[in-house]
């Protein structure tokens, strides 16, 4: 079994200011990180770091910071055969600057402006050389996708016969919906999420939380699984059925058929909530009955919340690799970037494997039914 990151990779310089610079005024930052990152990138890096089989499947230019890339990725494990390169291509670079007073970070990213690039039957070829290894193995793979390669991730997750498909859905990108019918979990973003709805709001509100979680499994494949994160709140969660062991030992009222959600619509429409067409109803949603949960958020010291959605994803994905529960891996997951949102940087602040499970151990998440 291996792990397909398929996304976006960049050259990251990170700016560390004691608050965030104002409008038309100079500022001076107190220290300078370089890194790589991007969210596939971030992902694979957890997910060799923690020793699994990974790969990165992105496209880079041929100059020196891709070569600093591909060096960063192989000192870990990952393996980079597979990453396309060519002097058409631009290699994204990001600079994050990063308020001392709150940790919240503001990324400008310079990048291909689509991910419609021409790609050759050199690459092609080297696509099909990777799926025919996979394809060889009896093993059900993971594949993360973020968007940010379309191509990429749909020639792959359409040739490969054993998969499992994690999306990365952290800002609204038409790349993303066209990738959600081909997602078994879809883990999503506040902003994303709101998108969804058709929400123009900072706030994600409360009587909106399990209508999201329909609109985006009605958007997914069959039987798919959607997890929303929410910070500093935790997150909330839609699984069929037959994957939450925990569903067994709960009341009848925690088990709802989609069809039950015309109410919620209503309430959300009757409040101006929602503002596109999609709006969710009993004849576009997975019919299967399904178990809404809720999880907490670790209560930590936030220093640089740089990378964490990416390495939220990351430690989910290698969760499911290796077989556990969907619980468990939200709560490594969600511990695993609040570890690294306690220090400056983001590779060099993945925390491993085992100081994780040791911190959860003392704090474990709670996870309860989704209530209205």
């Amino acid at each position: 079994m291996a792990i397909v990151c398929i996304g976006l990779t960049v050259g990251d310089l990170l700016f560390y200011t004691p608050q965030a610079p104002e409008k038309n005024h100079k500022s001076y930052a107190h220290k300078l990180l370089k890194s790589g990152g991007g969210p596939a990138g971030n992902a694979a890096y957890v997910t060799s770091k923690w020793q699994a089989p990974t790969y990165v499947l992105s496209t880079l230019g041929q100059d020196f910071l891709a070569s600093d890339l591909i060096v960063e990725y192989q000192e870990i494990g990952i393996d980079t055969n597979y990453i396309l390169q060519s002097p058409d291509f631009i290699t994204p670079t990001a600079s994050v600057v990063i308020c001392g007073t709150n940790g919240s970070r503001t990324i400008v990213t310079y990048k291909n402006v689509t991910d419609e690039r021409e790609l050759t039957a050199t690459d092609f070829a080297k696509l099909d050389e990777l799926i025919a290894q996979l394809n060889a193995q009896e093993q059900e793979h993971i594949v993360l996708v973020d968007g940010h390669e379309l191509i990429l991730s749909e020639y792959v997750i359409t040739r490969l016969q054993r998969k499992r498909v994690i999306m990365d859905a952290g800002s609204t990108k038409q790349a993303l919906y066209k990738l959600l019918p081909l997602t078994n979990y879809a883990v999503c973003s506040e902003d994303f999420s709101l998108g969804v709805l058709g929400l123009k709001t900072d706030k994600f509100p409360l009587a909106s939380y399990r209508l999201a979680l329909d609109m985006v499994a009605s958007l997914a494949a069959p039987e798919a699984t959607v997890v929303i994160t929410l910070g500093e709140h935790g997150g909330i969660y839609r699984t069929p059925v037959t994957l939450s062991n925990a569903v067994q030992s709960l009341t009848n009222n925690n088990i709802a058929h989609s069809d039950n959600l015309t109410a919620e619509n209503n309430l959300v429409a009757q409040n101006g909530l929602a503002a596109q067409d999609s709006l969710a109803t009993k004849e576009n949603l997975n019919s299967k009955e399904a178990y809404y949960g809720k999880f907490s958020a670790q209560k930590v010291e936030v220093v640089d919340t740089t990378g964490a959605g990416d390495i939220f994803h990351g430690a989910f994905a290698y969760g499911l690799e290796a077989g556990w529960d969907l619980q468990r891996c939200i709560s490594v997951a969600a511990t695993t970037s609040a570890l690294k949102i306690t220090q400056q940087g983001v590779r060099n602040a993945i925390p491993e494997l085992a100081e994780v499970e040791d911190y959860l151990a003392e704090h474990p998440l709670e996870f309860s039914a989704l209530q209205l």
